[in-house]
């Protein structure tokens, strides 16, 4: 059985990957894995009436998040919280004339720990951390350990404040080590369909789909 309830509201916020030009070209919910898991849950369980809204920001940061963290998070106050950034806090360091807005390991545990701690004191929100994801295909790239200093980041933490945690990254990761070559992202740092489609599965399972 789901573990949502009737009418509840799913919010999921980040960066690109979750934002998907879900205001200017594929409005309300984009292309990618917000958009497969509101129509494959309203596909089956369509009396739960759903409602799933996305507050992705192509090119964000943490920074950026905690920004606007009180306007598209807290005075919202969604049922579910689904949160997923970190491709660009790396990606900006190798990046010239955008190497000043990349966020080290330190400064994104911190930032994080702020945001959790203030939807802990001002929502009941159940929330979900979700891996960032790869930012490149391929396999050998040194990329996907920096991302995996995330991940760790992303465990602590959900342990800390008793958050749900989907290992998006290991799955996709997988995907491209185990099947490589059958285009599993369109380019740095974005997935294709078919890495969307991984990561709806992860939180269609989450939430008992």
């Amino acid at each position: 059985m789901p573990r949502v309830q009737e009418g509840e509201r799913l919010l999921f916020i980040g960066d690109s990957i979750t934002d998907c030009v879900h205001e200017q070209v594929a409005p309300p919910l984009g292309g990618g894995y917000v958009q497969m898991v509101s129509c494959l849950f309203a596909a089956r369980h369509p009396e739960l009436r759903l409602a799933f809204e996305n507050r992705g920001v192509g090119g964000e940061t943490i920074r950026d998040l905690e920004r606007r963290w009180e306007r598209d998070v807290l005075a919202a106050r969604p049922d579910w919280l689904f949160i997923m950034i970190g491709v660009n806090d790396v990606l900006y360091a190798h990046l010239p004339g955008l190497r000043e807005r990349a966020v080290d390991l330190a400064e994104y545990r911190a930032a994080y720990r702020r945001l959790l701690a203030r939807t802990r004191a001002a929502t009941s929100a159940r929330i979900v951390l979700m891996e960032p994801t790869p930012l490149e295909e391929d396999p050998r790239s040194p990329s996907h350990d920096l991302m995996r200093e995330r991940c760790a980041v992303l465990r602590e933490l959900a342990v800390e404040y008793g958050c749900g945690l989907l290992d998006t990254f290991e799955r996709l990761y997988r995907m491209i080590t185990r099947f490589p070559g059958q285009g599993w992202m369109d380019d740095v740092p974005h997935p294709s369909l078919k890495g969307h489609a991984v990561v709806c599965l992860a939180v269609l399972e989450h939430l008992g789909w």
